[in-house]
């Protein structure tokens, strides 16, 4: 069964709950659904010294980007059509280290890393897999973080349309193409 093209479904949740995830998927799975894009883009930053890094700010980090990225992508697995996608959207910090972000780095290397095991496992299949490293966006994911990120430098980051507008021309099944990689700056 397919969601015709105007059709939403929406579930509230914790992808870090294994409960909420299972739910989700039984839900998809009982109900015929086929999943033939997956993007993954959930993340919570938490910026500061490496010093100041204290458990509550790692498992934040981690429970969000890597956790919930290998929950949801496990779950979502064995539902994929033959020629689906999963997209990962991540951040330049996947590919590089900042400082004053120590545990997002850690996590962001961490579903990268996810992303290119999965990439071994499924060789042999014509599942796609697509890592995506975008810089600054200018998002409410800085909120949290204004003393990192100003309003101001916020506002000269990345088109959050701009940018999703990009990723889904690159997601598009293309008839003998990919794009495998996508690290996205500002001008």
């Amino acid at each position: 069964m397919k969601i015709s093209q105007n059709e939403v479904l929406a579930f509230a949740g914790d992808i870090s709950d294994e409960a909420f995830v299972k739910f989700l998927f039984n839900q998809l799975k009982q109900n015929g659904y086929e999943i033939e894009t997956l993007i993954n883009n959930a993340g919570v930053g938490r910026f500061c010294k490496a010093i100041e890094n204290s458990k509550k700010i790692i498992d934040e980090v981690l429970c969000a980007s890597v956790i919930g990225t290998i929950l949801i992508t496990s779950a979502a697995l064995p539902l994929m059509s033959e020629n689906g996608t999963i997209a990962t959207i991540m951040s330049t910090a996947a590919v590089k280290g900042n400082a004053n972000e120590t545990a997002y780095c850690a996590a962001k290397w961490g579903e990268r890393g996810f992303m290119e095991a999965l990439r071994k496992e499924y060789e042999s299949s014509s599942l796609k897999f697509i890592c995506v490293f975008p810089g600054g966006i200018n998002t409410s994911f800085w909120n949290d973080n204004r003393h990192y990120v100003s309003i101001e430098k916020a506002e000269k980051f990345m088109n959050p349309k701009e940018l999703a507008s990009t990723i889904c021309e690159a997601i598009k099944n293309k008839e003998s193409l990919f794009v495998k990689d996508m690290i996205i700056e500002k001008l």
